[in-house]
């Protein structure tokens, strides 16, 4: 809760925040929407989908981790892509995306992708391959 007004002083347009949070999340989003920004809420491995549901008409996002959040590098939990694809089901044809953070690679990519997710974060990968440009076309493939 305390970083979400410096991060929209900042020029974030996009807040996203752990569901685990010990804030209240009803909170945050209104903190977040009241600094003009979109919300989005993230879920941890072993989180249940169930708890991002009474949030779901108030969010833009959800953030499936498919690795545990701190840890750069670490291997794709292939269990998140059950995940994606429930919350897709879930949240049908409502303005909100799903978006992979943790172990996307050229391999999990297209994984995520049919799965149902939107957006793919991959920062390992891109960061430590010796040609950007390339690692980034292939995971456009």
């Amino acid at each position: 809760m305390k970083f979400i007004d410096a991060f929209a002083a900042a020029g974030s347009n996009l807040i996203t925040v752990h569901i685990e949070a010990k804030d209240k999340i009803p909170d945050m989003i209104s903190r977040i929407r009241k600094n003009g920004c979109k919300v989005g809420l993230s879920l941890k491995p072993k989180t249940n989908i169930n708890k991002i549901l009474p949030f779901i008409p108030m969010i833009d996002l959800v953030l499936v981790m498919s690795v545990e959040p701190g840890f750069g590098g670490q291997t794709f939990q292939k269990e998140a892509l059950k995940k994606i694809a429930d919350l897709r089901d879930l949240i049908g044809h409502k303005p909100v995306q799903i978006s992979v953070d943790g172990g996307v690679n050229d391999i999990t990519a297209p994984a995520c992708r049919l799965a149902g997710a939107d957006v793919l974060v991959a920062g390992s990968y891109i960061c430590e391959s010796s040609d950007y440009k390339k690692a980034i076309e292939r995971l456009k493939k």
